[in-house]
């Protein structure tokens, strides 16, 4: 009896699996097919894309339960670009169907990779003469890049992660919200960009090369400064209480050259439709690494001048436009421009309208008046100050 309650357990179980891992070779099936609709309608919707291949989808062994698969080393070669993108493995953890189609509540990567790298340097070396000039400087970004992503769904919203690697290093950093996500509705889906993080550091720059013709610019920087340095740093945060309005903190940096702050507030409605965001207060500063002194010392000897006398005619030169523009916004940035050659620290410029500008207006604006615009944004020039934060109300009233 025992023997027999065995043999059926034995048969139960059996025939239990049987059907588990037909039903699953069926969803595997399902997904697969799916996959392969989906990628046929990318290829009707993005003509470039020449070639979407994958491996193959695994399934969670209880798939059943938490819905989780992953589709492994998937690749994707675009017309006219020499390399391809590898993702090595995209993990999708529940998702849900809509009118028949398919949407993750939870997808990643952690492997995005650029393949035929070398190529593409190639291409970049021998073909193409106006990216040649900028040879070292795309050379720094074919370092070893990598990306990853996170996104999931809750709410009707979408929250996205992604992130940028060179040489493991991270470089980018930025958060994304997809609002009101409406699978039917598409055109009512709003993108925010939550905040932004770039941190790049020894970026060349090869003067002679990229600016070949601009020979005033070659005699300004000399032999000492052909082979430049660049560093960016960028931060861009939403505010706690609206996030459609952010903050904007950069710092670009020519090693040696100069060094550029800015900071300012925007109200940013939708990514998809920049023209009708706005900005509002907004702050530059730059600060001279030694580089006037030492292009006054060349000039002096070069001259047969005193330093005081390169720096009068420099002065000259800029009333000179005087004659030209009569405006006072002008004038006072002249001013000030004048006292940072005579003692060349910081430079820097504030803008505070009083209502908020838009994408849209700003650049009409900058093509019909210019001089209104100027007015509009309530520009003020400030020499060798420190840099003052965005709400001091010494500079914003």
């Amino acid at each position: 009896m025992k023997n027999k309650k065995s043999v059926l357990s034995i048969c139960f179980l059996v025939v239990t699996l049987t059907l588990y891992s037909i039903i699953m070779l069926w969803i595997h099936f399902i997904i697969t097919k799916e996959m392969n609709l989906k990628i046929s309608k990318l290829y009707s919707i993005y003509p470039e894309i020449q070639n979407i291949e994958y491996k193959g989808i695994s399934l969670s062994p209880l798939f059943i339960i938490n819905k989780k698969f992953n589709i492994d080393n998937l690749f994707i070669k675009v017309q006219n670009i020499p390399f391809e993108l590898l993702i090595k493995k995209i993990e999708i953890n529940d998702f849900f169907i809509f009118n028949n189609d398919f949407f993750p509540i939870e997808i990643s990567s952690e492997s995005i990779q650029i393949y035929n790298l070398e190529v593409l340097k190639e291409n970049i070396k021998k073909q193409d003469n106006n990216l040649n000039q900028f040879y070292e400087s795309i050379y720094y970004f074919l370092n070893s890049p990598k990306a990853s992503f996170h996104a999931k769904y809750q709410s009707n919203q979408y929250s996205i992660d992604l992130r940028f690697y060179l040489k493991n290093n991270l470089i980018l950093n930025s958060s994304y919200h997809l609002n009101n996500f409406n699978p039917v509705e598409k055109s009512k889906n709003i993108l925010y960009l939550k905040n932004f993080k770039i941190n790049l550091e020894d970026i060349p720059l090869n003067t002679e090369k990229v600016f070949p013709k601009n020979t005033a610019l070659q005699e300004v920087l000399g032999n000492n400064y052909k082979n430049l340095l660049i560093n960016l740093n960028i931060n861009y945060n939403s505010t706690q209480n609206n996030e459609k309005e952010a903050n904007l903190n950069a710092n670009i940096e020519i090693q040696r050259i100069i060094n550029i702050k800015i900071l300012s507030h925007f109200i940013i409605y939708n990514l998809v439709n920049l023209n009708s965001s706005s900005f509002e207060k907004t702050l530059f500063q730059f600060t001279d690494q030694n580089f006037l002194d030492e292009y006054y010392k060349n000039e002096s000897i070069k001259k047969n001048k005193s330093i005081e006398q390169v720096k009068n005619d420099m002065i000259k030169q800029n009333n000179l436009l005087l004659i030209f523009i009569s405006n006072p916004i002008i004038e006072k940035a002249l001013q000030e421009m004048n006292n940072f050659i005579k003692n060349p620290k910081t430079l820097s410029i504030f803008m505070n309208p009083e209502n908020p500008i838009s994408i849209d207006s700003f650049l009409k604006l900058a093509k019909e008046d210019y001089f209104g615009l100027l007015k509009l944004l309530n520009i003020k020039f400030e020499s060798n100050k420190n840099f003052i934060e965005i709400n001091n109300e010494e500079y914003f009233h």
